[in-house]
C-alpha cells in the first residue's frame, strides 16, 4: 500500500502487482532476519506473523536540540502574511493526507477567528501540491492557506514556530492509516505545539495530553477553537509536549537500540 500510493493514477491491476511484490519482499526479508526493529506496535504484530522471531519497538525519534521552540524568525510572520491564529502542517504533501476535512473545519473556525490562517510547509514527490492548491481554490481559501514549498532543514523550526496548532491530517480508512505513528508527532512535540490529529490508534496508545483528535469538520473546528481561545492552555500544552518529546530524543532512542543489538549479539 505504501508503494502503490505513489501510482494512484495507474490501473488498479498495476497497483496490486506492486503491493504483492512489496509484500513478498517484506515477508522473505523478515523470515531471513535475526531481528526486526519496528517503529510501532502494529508492525511488531505484522513482523511476528511474517516469521521474524525477535521483534522490538523502536519508535521514530527527534533531535530535541535541533527542533527547539526557542528558534524563531519574527520577520517570517509578516512576510508570509500570517496572523497570530495559525495552524501549521509540515511534511510531504501526498495522497495519504486528508485536507478536505481540515478545510471544511477551518471554514467553520473562521466564523470565530476571521483572521486565522493555515501554513503548509513542504513539497511533494508526485505533484500532489497542485491537487491541493486546486482544492484550496475550490474551497475559496486562496487568501487563507499559504504554501511555502520546500524549506531547507535548518529553517524548518522557524516556520513551525509560527503556528499555535500543528496538524496530522492523515487518511485513516486504510491499512497505513491504522498503523501510522508519524515522525510529525515527535517533531511537533519537540517544538512545544498542541496537535490536532485524526484518531490514529498508534498515537492514542501514548495517551498524549497535547494531542486532540477529530473525526469530522465540526469536531476539528471545536477543538481548534478551544485551544486558540486559551493562551494559558497553549502554554501548558507546550510545556507538556516538550517534556513528552524528551522521551523520544535520538540520544535515548540510540541507547535503547544499542542495548537491543548488544543483547542479541551476545545471545
Amino acid at each position: 500500500e505504501s508503494v502503490s500510493v505513489y501510482y494512484k493514477n495507474y490501473p488498479r491491476t498495476f497497483q496490486r502487482i506492486l503491493e504483492s511484490t512489496a509484500y513478498l519482499v517484506n515477508k522473505v526479508s523478515l523470515q531471513l532476519a535475526n531481528l526486526a526493529l519496528c517503529p510501532c506496535l502494529s508492525l511488531i504484530h505484522m513482523s511476528e506473523k511474517m516469521g521474524c522471531k525477535r521483534n522490538y519497538f523502536i519508535p521514530n525519534g527527534v533531535d530535541t536540540g535541533f527542533f527547539d521552540p526557542s528558534k524563531s524568525n519574527p520577520k517570517l510572520r509578516s512576510r508570509l502574511g500570517l496572523s497570530r491564529h495559525t495552524l501549521v502542517f509540515y511534511g510531504l504533501i501526498e495522497a495519504w493526507l486528508d485536507f478536505r476535512t481540515v478545510f471544511a473545519g477551518f471554514k467553520i473556525l473562521k466564523k470565530e477567528f476571521s483572521n486565522a490562517k493555515i501554513l503548509i510547509i513542504g513539497s511533494t514527490l508526485t505533484n500532489h501540491t497542485k491537487v491541493l492548491q486546486s482544492l484550496v481554490q475550490d474551497e475559496g481559501l486562496a487568501k487563507d492557506v499559504i504554501f511555502t514549498g520546500y524549506v531547507p532543514n535548518e529553517s524548518v523550526a522557524n516556520y513551525i514556530n509560527l503556528g499555535n496548532i500543528c496538524l496530522m491530517p492523515y487518511k485513516d480508512d486504510n491499512f497505513s492509516g491504522k498503523i501510522r505513528l508519524p515522525l510529525k508527532l515527535f517533531i511537533y512535540s519537540a517544538m512545544g505545539k498542541a496537535i490536532l490529529s485524526v484518531p490514529l490508534p498508534e498515537v492514542k496508545r501514548f495517551n498524549p495530553r497535547h494531542v486532540f483528535f477529530y473525526n469530522d469538520p465540526e469536531n476539528f473546528a471545536r477543538q481548534a477553537s478551544m485551544i486558540l481561545r486559551n493562551a494559558n492552555l497553549q502554554a501548558e500544552l507546550g510545556n507538556y509536549a516538550r517534556k513528552f518529546s524528551k522521551n523520544f530524543d535520538y540520544s535515548k532512542i540510540a541507547k535503547d537500540c544499542t542495548m537491543i543489538l548488544e543483547r542479541n549479539i551476545l545471545s
